[in-house]
C-alpha cells in the first residue's frame, strides 16, 4: 500500500492511505531508508490493522535528516543568547549582547516556536533594563540597590532555564 505518515510522535504515529483509511504505526516496522517524518509518502504492509513494514524512501528519509539537523543548528544561537542572559551577573555586557543577536536573528527561524524565543528574550530584557537602571541610583543613596540588582539577576536566570527548557523541548516559550 501507499499512504502518508500524518502523525509521529515518539516513534508511534499514524498512516493514512490514499483511500482515507489509517493504520497505527510504531518504531519496530521501519524497514529501509530511516526513520519516517510528518507528511512523507510511504509504502508499507498492513497485518491485523496495524502496519506490519514500512518503507520510507531514500529521497524522503534524507530530507527528514536534513530538517532534524537545521533545527538543531537554529537552536544553538538562543542557547547561546540564555547563556549571555545567565551570565550577565559576571559580565553584564553579555546581555547587550545577546538582545543585540535576537534582534538580528527574529526573523531567520524556520520554525514559529524559534520565533517565539527571540521574543520572549527580547522582552525579558527589555523587562530587566529599568529594575537595573533604577538599582543603581538606590545603591548610592539608600543601600537597597545591591538587593535589588541581585533579586533581578535571580529573576533572570529563573527565566532563561525557563525558556532553555521550552527550546530543549521544541516548543514555543508561554
Amino acid at each position: 500500500m501507499k499512504g502518508i505518515v500524518v502523525r509521529l510522535m515518539a516513534g508511534e504515529g499514524i498512516v493514512r492511505t490514499t483511500e482515507g483509511t489509517c493504520y497505527r504505526l510504531s518504531p519496530v516496522v521501519w524497514r529501509r531508508g530511516g526513520e519516517p517524518d510528518v507528511g512523507d509518502t510511504v509504502r508499507f504492509t498492513v497485518i491485523g490493522g496495524a502496519v506490519a513494514e514500512l518503507r520510507v524512501p531514500l529521497v524522503a528519509a534524507r530530507r527528514g535528516q536534513l530538517r532534524r539537523l537545521l533545527v538543531q543548528v537554529e537552536t544553538r544561537l538562543p542557547t547561546m543568547i540564555y547563556g549571555c542572559y545567565a551570565t550577565a551577573f559576571l559580565y553584564g555586557i553579555t546581555m547587550v549582547m545577546g538582545v543585540i543577536a535576537a534582534y538580528s536573528y527574529r526573523d531567520s527561524g524556520s520554525e514559529p516556536w524559534l520565533e517565539s524565543h527571540y521574543t520572549y528574550q527580547i522582552r525579558l530584557f527589555w523587562k530587566t533594563l529599568p529594575l537595573f537602571l533604577a538599582a543603581v541610583p538606590l545603591t548610592f543613596y539608600y543601600r537597597t540597590g545591591t538587593a535589588i540588582v541581585l533579586l533581578t539577576y535571580l529573576w533572570v536566570i529563573l527565566k532563561s532555564l525557563k525558556g532553555w527548557r521550552c527550546l530543549v523541548e521544541r516548543r514555543p516559550v508561554s
